[in-house]
C-alpha cells in the first residue's frame, strides 16, 4: 500500500502543472503573420504544453517544438497537436472537436511551403496563419469552458509589439517593392497580386478578431452567470 502510494506521489509530482496558453487566436494570427510563420515555435510549446498537462499525459513540448524544423518529422508533430488540441476540445464538450483539428497543421505547412513559387506569387504564404489561428480559437474556447475567467487572453508583452511592428513593416516594404521598376526602368512583377494577398490577409485578421472577441465575450458573459 505504501509503495503504490509512493508510486502515485511521483507520477503526480512528474506531471507538469496546465499552464494556460493565455492568447487569443487574433494574437497569435498577428504574431504568425509578423514573423512569417516562424511563431509557430513558440506556439506549438505553449500548446502542447497545456494540452498534455489537462490530459495528464507524458510529454516533451520544449523538444518537440525543436523538433518542427526536422523536414517530414514536423508534419507528424503538426498533426499530433491536432489530435490534443482535439481530445482537450472533447474534455471540454466543445463541438469544435472536429476531425479536421489534426489536419490544420497540415494545412499550415502547405501553405507555408509556397515560399519556394517564383515572384510575386510566393506572397501567398503570408496566409499560413489562417489554420493556425482556427486551432488557437478552439484552444482559446476550451481553455475558457475548463478554467473559467483565468483563461482570458493577456495583453501583449513589449518585445511582442516589436516584433510585431518590424513584421508589419517588412512585408508592407516588400509588397510595395514589388511595384518598384528595375534598372531597365520596368516593373519586375505585378503589383496587384502581392497588394491582394496582403488585404486578404488583413481581412483575415479581421474576421479572426472578430471570432476571438465573440469567444472571450461568451465565455465570461457564462462564467459570471455561474457565479451568480
Amino acid at each position: 500500500m505504501g509503495r503504490q502510494q509512493e508510486d502515485v506521489g511521483m507520477l503526480t509530482h512528474s506531471m507538469p502543472p496546465a499552464i494556460l496558453c493565455r492568447r487569443s487566436a487574433f494574437q497569435v494570427a498577428l504574431l504568425m503573420f509578423a514573423t512569417g510563420g516562424l511563431y509557430i515555435f513558440v506556439w506549438a510549446y505553449y500548446v502542447r504544453r497545456w494540452c498534455s498537462a489537462t490530459l495528464e499525459k507524458q510529454d516533451q513540448p520544449r523538444w518537440k517544438a525543436i523538433g518542427l524544423i526536422v523536414p517530414f518529422y514536423n508534419l507528424f508533430l503538426l498533426y499530433e497537436i491536432g489530435l490534443l488540441i482535439r481530445a482537450v476540445a472533447t474534455r471540454a464538450n466543445l463541438p469544435q472537436a472536429s476531425w479536421l483539428l489534426p489536419w490544420l497543421g497540415i494545412c499550415y505547412f502547405l501553405i507555408g511551403a509556397l515560399w519556394r513559387l517564383p515572384d510575386p506569387y510566393w506572397f501567398v504564404c503570408l496566409l499560413s496563419f489562417v489554420p493556425i489561428a482556427i486551432a488557437q480559437v478552439v484552444v482559446m474556447n476550451a481553455q475558457l469552458a475548463l478554467s473559467g475567467l483565468d483563461a482570458r487572453p493577456t495583453k501583449f508583452f513589449w518585445a511582442e509589439w516589436v516584433v510585431m511592428i518590424l513584421g508589419s513593416l517588412m512585408w508592407i516594404v516588400a509588397v510595395l517593392g514589388t511595384s518598384l521598376p528595375d534598372d531597365a526602368g520596368k516593373v519586375a512583377q505585378p503589383f496587384w497580386f502581392s497588394g491582394g494577398v496582403l488585404l486578404a490577409s488583413i481581412v483575415a485578421l479581421c474576421f479572426i478578431a472578430g471570432a476571438s472577441r465573440g469567444a472571450v465575450a461568451e465565455a465570461t458573459s457564462w462564467s459570471l452567470g455561474r457565479a451568480t
